[in-house]
């Protein structure tokens, strides 16, 4: 075996990264001239700093880009890195989605899992594991990626749309067309909208630290994500619930989390005067609320 056939075998093996950092598609340009490619790294990380993962079928589910040609898969070899590199058929809002398979953690202290409940809006969870009479250590966890991310090709026309994720996150306002003060997002679970649920919304401009605020969707599933200038805007959202017959015939697992994200771009990138501003008026702030 290769060198490199070995390398990209030991990373197939190897546990994703630890489940507490989100997931995102990271595309180089988020708006891109007609005819040049999309190319998107996949990152796990926290806070817009994260490892670029390779291409690596036996990670994904579905791993597909959306656009006016219709809604095609992300061909690509193993250990490509970036991982997608799309070839675009014209204008418009093109959508990648990334759907993974399931990873596992395992938490050693009832502890370390109340923490991660804590970060994500979960509490109720905390009940429901003593109600179902589950021990207090080694709790065996599943979780699964379900990631979006939007791109401007020339003029950018078009909406983002769901394209089947158990738990996704859909923009209702094209962000890169008009100026709304704010762009609605809408949070689903198996297709219907999801009230109640706390969604964190990452932003970064520039060089600047990213900044974090905590928001709770509404009756409609909905929150919204201010305007800023300069912004790259990581819209993220998990959800649990118990794992299923076959989770925990093949781990163990006895919860599977799902970590939705979505990433976009309120302002053009080039716009370096704004980026500069944007960032001098963040500094400081850089934990956001929560």
């Amino acid at each position: 075996m290769s060198v490199w056939r070995r390398a990209v075998y030991l990373l197939a093996m190897m546990p994703l990264v630890v489940q507490a950092h989100e997931f995102w598609i990271d595309p180089q340009r988020y708006q891109v001239p007609v005819g040049e490619p999309i190319v998107a790294d996949l990152r796990v990380g926290q806070e817009f700093k994260g490892d670029a993962l390779v291409y690596l079928p036996s990670r994904f589910v579905s791993f597909a880009v959306a656009g006016p040609a219709g809604r095609r898969s992300v061909e690509g070899t193993i250990g490509d890195r970036p991982a997608a590199r799309v070839d675009t058929s014209g204008p418009g809002l093109y959508v990648l989605s990334y759907r993974s398979t399931p990873s596992h953690v395992t938490y050693q202290r009832f502890a370390e899992f109340e923490r991660f409940l804590g970060n994500h809006g979960l509490e109720w969870v905390r009940e429901a594991h003593r109600q179902r009479g589950l021990a207090r250590s080694g709790i065996q966890e599943a979780f699964t990626r379900h990631a979006k991310a939007l791109v401007r090709v020339g003029d950018g026309d078009g909406a983002d749309r769901a394209v089947g994720l158990p738990l996704e996150l859909v923009a209702e306002a094209n962000p890169y067309t008009g100026t709304p003060a704010a762009v609605p997002v809408r949070l689903l679970w198996r297709g219907e909208p999801m009230a109640g649920a706390e969604v964190h919304v990452f932003r970064k401009s520039g060089g600047c630290q990213a900044t974090r605020t905590r928001h709770v969707t509404d009756a409609e599933g909905l929150v919204r994500v201010p305007r800023g200038a300069g912004d790259r805007i990581l819209v993220s959202a998990v959800h649990m619930e118990e794992a299923t017959a076959q989770i925990r015939q093949n781990s163990g697992a006895v919860w599977h989390s799902l970590w939705a994200s979505l990433t976009f771009t309120l302002t053009d990138r080039t716009d370096s005067a704004a980026t500069a501003t944007a960032c001098e008026q963040g500094a400081g702030s850089a934990t956001g609320q929560g």
